[in-house]
């Protein structure tokens, strides 16, 4: 979270994992169409906005509380490829 307000977590082994804040850094979450398109070396990753109630969160308790009742800002952008793009770039 490069806001340095928690609450962005990746899943893994089994359990949420806050993101640590890293000042002057940016977030990318890869999709699934550009993990097939770099042959596994991006990988996409499960993520999410955890809250104070969100279960197999490792982020404190109270951090997360924190974080409900502070702003946030978070920019979404989604692209799609030309339909005639093959989902391989090996194809």
């Amino acid at each position: 979270s490069t806001d340095g307000v928690s609450g962005l977590e990746v899943f893994y082994d089994g359990f949420w994992h806050p993101v640590p804040h890293v000042e002057g850094a940016l977030v990318v979450n890869i999709g699934s169409l550009l993990s097939g398109w770099t042959k596994g070396r991006l990988l996409a990753t499960l993520h999410r906005v955890a809250g104070p109630a969100s279960p197999k969160s490792k982020s404190p308790k109270e951090i997360l509380m924190r974080a409900a009742t502070s702003g946030r800002t978070s920019i979404a952008f989604f692209a799609d490829p030309n339909e005639h793009v093959s989902k391989s770039l090996s194809d």
